[in-house]
C-alpha cells in the first residue's frame, strides 16, 4: 500500500483502536492505561460516596411500623406539608383559614399570615369576633400586609417563619403573590417553581402553609394543573349557605388530594356572625338545605338515605315512591349537591355530608372548631339548644332538651341519664327521642342498629 492509501489505511487502524479503547473503559470503569486495581479500588470509592450521599435506608423505620401523620388540625390539616383551598370569591376560605389561626394561636401556635386580599382592618375584625385577646394575638400570629413575596428573594420569610417558632403559614391569596412574581396562574412550570421556592422550604422546616385560591368559571381548579400536583393536600370550598356579620351559613370541605389520605373526605362548617359582634366556626356534618327549601319528596329521599350509601334501587325501594316520582327527587337532590352520585355504575349514592360525625374532644386536643365557651362540640353556638339531627329533615323530630342550669349538650360529653326502665346507663354520644322513650348510646353503631330495629326515622337521631 502506497501514497495516500497508505496514509488512509493508518487513520482506520488508529480510529479502530480508539474504539476499542473507549469500549474497553466502559466496560472495565478503567482507562486502557490504568492497572486494574486502580481502578477498581476508585470504583469502590465513588460507590460508596453515592451510597453515602444519595441513598437513604428505610428498613429502621419500617421495622417501627406504619406511621400515623400528625395532624395540625384534626381531621383537617397536618403538620409541615403544604395545603391547597380553593373555591369561589366569598366562599368563605379565607374565613376559615383565620379561624383555624384563632385555635392555633389559643393553643399558643404561631401563624404567619401573608395578606395580599383583605387588609388589617378586615383582619382585626375577624380575630376579634372570633374571641381572641389582643394579648395572644401579638404573642403568636404574625400579620405581613402589603408586602413583597417574590419566588426569587423569599428568604425573609423562611427566617422568619422558622425564628418565631411558626407551625403555619397562610398565603391570602396565590393569584396575588404569583402576580407579584410576574408568573401567569396559567404557566406549570412557574407555578411549581413558586411553590418549590416558597413553601418547600417551609415543609423542610417543618411547617404547614396555606394557599388560599380561587376557582374558575366551571367551578374546578383555575390555571395551572401544578397547584394541586404540588401540594400535599387539597380541598374544595364550596359556600352552602350564607353567612355575614348577622348570620350563620355553611362551608363545605370536599377532599380533591391528600398524598396520605388520612384526612376527612368531607367536612362541614357552620360559620358567621350572629349579630352581637362575634363570629362562630362549628363543624357540623349535616345537610344544611332547610325543608322548606327541597321537596317533600327530596327530604323523604334524604331520610332513608344513611351515611354508607344505597345503590339507586336499594334507595328507591326505601322510599315506597314511583319510579317517576323518585327519579325527580333524587335529580334535584343531586342538582342541590345534597347528595353524591356513584363512582361507578352500579355504585352508592350517599349524602354529602355525613349524618353522624364524632368530634370527642376528650383528649385535650384542639378540633379546630370553637363553640362559645372554647370547647368543640356539634351545638349550634347561637341560641343554645342541641344540634338536632333531623331538625332539616323530619317534621316531627322532638328537640331533646337541656338539663336545667346546664351547658348544651355536645357530642362525646353527655351526662349520665336514665335509660326508659330507669337505670342509670354511662355517658354516650347519642340520644334519640322520638317514639320510644330517650335513649343515651356508647357508639354510632349502637345508635344505628337501635334506630333501625325499631323502625325509627334517621332525623330522630341527635348530637
Amino acid at each position: 500500500m502506497e501514497g495516500g492509501e497508505a496514509w488512509k489505511g493508518d487513520k482506520l487502524s488508529a480510529a479502530r483502536d480508539l474504539e476499542r479503547n473507549f469500549t474497553s473503559m466502559a466496560e472495565s470503569g478503567r482507562s486502557p492505561n490504568q492497572s486494574a486495581s486502580a481502578a477498581e479500588t476508585q470504583g469502590k470509592a465513588l460507590l460508596e460516596e453515592i451510597l453515602r450521599t444519595k441513598r437513604t435506608k428505610l428498613g429502621a423505620a419500617m421495622a417501627e411500623g406504619p406511621k400515623e401523620f400528625d395532624e395540625l388540625v384534626e381531621d383537617f390539616m397536618y403538620y409541615a406539608m403544604i395545603h391547597h383551598w380553593f373555591g369561589d370569591t366569598e366562599s368563605g376560605k379565607s374565613m376559615k383559614a383565620e379561624s383555624v389561626a384563632g385555635s392555633l394561636i389559643r393553643r399558643g401556635i404561631s401563624v404567619v399570615y401573608i395578606d395580599d386580599e383583605n387588609g388589617q382592618e378586615i383582619i382585626i375584625d375577624r380575630l376579634l369576633g372570633f374571641g381572641l385577646e389582643p394579648e395572644e394575638v401579638d404573642a403568636h400570629f404574625y400579620y405581613c400586609g402589603d408586602v413583597d413575596l417574590s419566588s426569587k428573594e423569599p428568604i425573609w420569610l423562611h427566617h422568619l417563619a422558622r425564628g418565631v417558632g411558626a407551625k403555619l403559614v397562610i398565603f391570602d391569596s396565590l393569584i396575588g403573590f404569583l402576580g407579584q412574581d410576574g408568573i401567569s396562574e396559567n404557566d406549570n412550570t412557574e407555578v411549581s417553581g413558586w411553590i418549590r421556592k416558597v413553601c418547600n422550604p417551609l415543609k423542610a422546616s417543618g411547617i404547614a402553609s396555606v394557599l388560599l385560591d380561587h376557582t374558575g368559571k366551571d367551578g374546578k381548579n383555575r390555571g395551572a394543573s401544578r397547584k394541586i400536583q404540588a401540594a400535599d393536600v387539597s380541598y374544595r370550598v364550596t359556600k352552602k349557605g350564607d353567612f355575614d356579620r348577622e348570620t350563620i351559613g355553611y362551608i363545605f370541605f370536599e377532599r380533591e388530594k391528600d398524598r396520605i389520605a388520612q384526612l376527612d373526605r368531607y367536612l362541614g362548617f357552620r360559620i358567621g356572625g350572629d349579630g352581637t359582634g362575634r363570629i362562630h366556626d362549628v363543624r357540623s356534618d349535616k345537610p344544611v338545605e332547610p325543608k322548606s327549601s327541597i321537596s317533600e319528596n327530596a327530604s323523604r329521599l334524604l331520610e332513608v338515605l344513611p351515611e354508607d350509601g344505597l345503590t339507586n334501587g336499594g334507595w328507591r325501594k326505601s322510599t315506597g315512591l314511583a319510579n317517576s316520582s323518585f327519579d325527580k327527587a333524587r335529580k334535584e337532590l343531586l342538582k342541590k349537591k345534597l347528595v353524591l352520585a356513584p363512582e361507578v355504575k352500579g355504585g352508592l349514592y350517599r349524602p354529602t355530608t355525613p349524618l353522624l360525625h364524632s368530634t370527642d374532644n376528650s383528649d385535650g386536643v384542639d378540633h379546630g372548631v370553637q363553640s362559645p365557651n372554647n370547647s368543640t362540640s356539634l351545638h349550634t353556638p347561637v341560641g343554645g339548644g342541641v344540634v338536632e339531627y333531623g331538625e332539616y329533615l323530619e317534621e316531627e323530630s322532638i328537640r331533646v332538651d337541656e338539663p336545667s342550669g346546664e351547658e348544651p349538650l355536645s357530642r362525646g360529653d353527655l351526662p349520665r341519664n336514665q335509660d326508659d326502665t330507669g337505670v342509670e346507663t354511662s355517658s354516650g354520644k347519642l340520644q334519640t327521642n322520638g317514639s320510644l322513650p330517650r335513649r343515651v348510646f356508647n357508639s354510632d353503631e349502637e345508635a344505628w342498629e337501635y334506630v333501625n330495629s325499631h323502625g325509627l326515622p334517621f332525623g330522630n337521631l341527635r348530637a
